[in-house]
Order: C-alpha cells, then structure tokens, then sequence
C-alpha cells in the first residue's frame, strides 16, 4: 500500500508498506518531501517502493494506491 498525506506546509509524508499474501509484513519505509500537488506525492511514492521492489525478488508483488490518476496511467 502506497499512500501520501499533506502537512498544511507544503510537506508531504510518504508511506508505504510491502506484505507477502499471507498478510505478514515485508516492510515498510516513510518518507517527507515537499511538492506542490498531491499527484506528485503520490506518484514519488510508488516510485520509491518501485525501486525497492529488487529486493523482495520471488515475491509476487501488488501495488495499491488510492490515486485513481495514478492507477489509470499504470
């Protein structure tokens, strides 16, 4: 799961956490950045986990975001 709050001062906190099916956790990592949009947050964020994703090599992988921009374009 992907997902990127907004902190009234333009910052932005990015999370995002990788769990196997079974439901057990992988990881999880946070992140502040400062942009201007909401998409762009969003979309930083799935870039993260995107480059983290060679780390968890034989593990079947679903993204989820609540960013209909961004899962449209995916």
């Amino acid at each position: 799961n992907v997902d990127a709050h907004c902190n009234d001062d333009g910052h932005w906190g990015l999370g995002w956490v990788v769990r196997k099916a079974d439901g057990s956790c992988l990881g999880a990592a946070t992140r502040v950045v400062r942009v201007r949009e909401a998409i762009e947050a969003e979309v930083l964020g799935l870039e993260a986990v995107l480059q983290a994703i060679d780390q968890f090599q034989g593990q079947e992988i679903i993204i989820e975001m609540d960013a209909n921009l961004v899962v449209q374009v995916m």
